[in-house]
């Protein structure tokens, strides 16, 4: 490893550091105002989108109706109301 990766490195981790610290509002403000955070969320979101997608019907086509995305969105939903999910 480089000096120069080693230094990229060890800001990184300091950077990390410092923040895990911070009050979550700080944080949050920190990143909605980050335009290089912005311009990358808006790269990342649509292939997202399409990949989740993808490994959805796929899981669907192999292993059945359980398996899809709108499926394992209500069994997230229902735990995060605290209730028992229902499995089929």
């Amino acid at each position: 490893m480089s000096i120069q990766q080693r230094e990229s490195v060890k800001n990184s981790v300091e950077a990390n550091h410092i923040n895990e610290y911070q009050d979550f509002e700080a944080r949050l403000e920190h990143a909605l105002a980050d335009e290089q955070m912005h311009a990358a969320l808006e790269r990342f979101a649509p292939s997202w989108r399409t990949s989740r997608k993808s490994v959805f019907d796929l899981e669907e086509n192999e292993y059945g109706p359980d398996y899809s995305f709108e499926h394992m969105r209500s069994l997230l939903r229902q735990a995060k109301r605290g209730r028992e999910p229902l499995y089929l």
